[in-house]
């Protein structure tokens, strides 16, 4: 029984794992409509290009409230890259350690729409977002 619990559970968290970066049929999402999106909502809106792909994304917008919760987008050229840079920012232990010291534990969700691998580290700072994709 504890076996087959362990199984699924695995199997189950496995899945999750690749289901976060699908390259569905969804509609593509420019930077620029990210950043109108968040401008709309009240938010200051950090955005910078970059032509030569310096650290591999074209395109970076950042969103950061008072108390330092945040949220950024990268804009790869493919799915694949970002998806690929999705799961290997996906299991952040130590930065949750590192903000656990400091009082305030903060465990960083990564996510990908299309070419678009997402951190963020509060709910409500997605909520723009997901009511573009809509």
């Amino acid at each position: 029984m504890k076996r087959s619990l362990s199984l699924f559970i695995l199997l189950t968290m496995a899945l999750s794992l690749f289901a976060g970066c699908k390259g569905k049929e969804e509609r593509e999402i420019s930077c620029e409509e990210v950043i109108a999106a968040y401008e709309e909502a009240g938010y200051d809106v950090y955005h910078r290009d970059y032509p030569e792909k310096e650290y591999g994304y074209m395109c970076t917008v950042r969103i950061e409230e008072e108390d330092g919760d945040s949220i950024e987008f990268h804009f790869y050229e493919t799915n694949e890259e970002a998806q690929a840079e999705a799961e290997e920012r996906q299991w952040n232990g130590l930065l949750w350690m590192f903000s656990a010291i400091y009082g305030d534990p903060t465990w960083l969700k990564t996510e990908c729409y299309r070419n678009i691998e997402i951190e963020y580290d509060d709910d409500d700072l997605y909520e723009p977002f997901k009511e573009l994709i809509k």
